[in-house]
């Protein structure tokens, strides 16, 4: 049944997809992992995007597991900052197309590209466990005090899933991107929970949500090969072409 997912989708979009690659440039993918992560986290998702014809830019960020082993203290207003100038070295990039620009994140790397589709513009985002949090502390509290703390981190969890969590920054950023997104929510995850993926998809119009079976918070590389091959290399064909000419699998 899950095909009619594609069926709906393509319904839903095919009176509005972009025509990327005009004059001879590409679209173009940042990927932005996770607290704690690296590249590799989106390797197989670079992959299918440049194989889609797509330029990915999927950098280390300063929040990656061996940058966070010398600067453990970084805020998630350093973070934003950061991402912002890895968007702006890809807006400058004579080969890219800059009406197509997509952006993906996973975990903390969701959070930090929603908050920055209110300064930058994208066509679309690719969404994997968004980890929501509150809005004080934003630019003071370095994000290892919600993360490293195991008392703190709990309550996060559970705040996550409470309506409270449906009135911050992000979801007010989530909630006026005028794009496509691809919701991409784990079946176990149990740092960002059912409930809490409801809070943040809910008021959404212009999505396709994938529950991927049997995956925890962290992917496996055989997990994120296989969805990036099913679910988001067709999804970046079809929403950057005018032309559906990808076939329903």
């Amino acid at each position: 049944m899950r095909w009619l997912l594609w069926v709906f989708f393509l319904a839903f979009h095919s009176w509005s997809a972009l025509a990327c690659g005009t004059e001879g440039k590409k679209p173009a993918v940042l990927f932005l992992h996770g607290w704690g992560g690296s590249p590799s986290t989106w390797s197989s998702a670079a992959d299918v995007a440049q194989q889609s014809g797509f330029e990915a830019f999927n950098p280390e960020m300063p929040w990656s597991g061996r940058a966070l082993q010398h600067a453990p203290h970084i805020t998630r207003a350093q973070m934003f900052e950061a991402a912002r100038a890895e968007y702006d070295v890809i807006a400058n990039n004579p080969a890219v197309d800059t009406s197509c620009i997509y952006i993906a994140g996973t975990s903390a790397g969701s959070y930090v590209a929603i908050l920055l589709s209110k300064e930058r513009r994208f066509a679309g985002m690719i969404l994997h466990a968004i980890a929501a949090y509150p809005d004080k502390g934003y630019a003071s509290t370095p994000l290892s005090r919600w993360i490293d703390v195991p008392e703190a981190h709990q309550r996060l969890i559970v705040w996550r899933a409470t309506n409270a969590a449906s009135h911050t920054r992000m979801n007010a950023a989530l909630r006026a991107f005028s794009g496509s997104i691809l919701f991409l929510i784990s079946e176990n995850d149990n740092l960002v929970t059912a409930q809490a993926s409801r809070n943040i998809t809910g008021r959404v119009i212009k999505k396709l949500v994938w529950t991927i079976r049997g995956a925890g918070h962290n992917l496996s590389d055989a997990q994120l090969a296989q969805v990036a091959t099913d679910v988001i290399g067709p999804w970046l064909r079809i929403t950057s072409s005018n032309k559906l000419i990808f076939p329903v699998p």
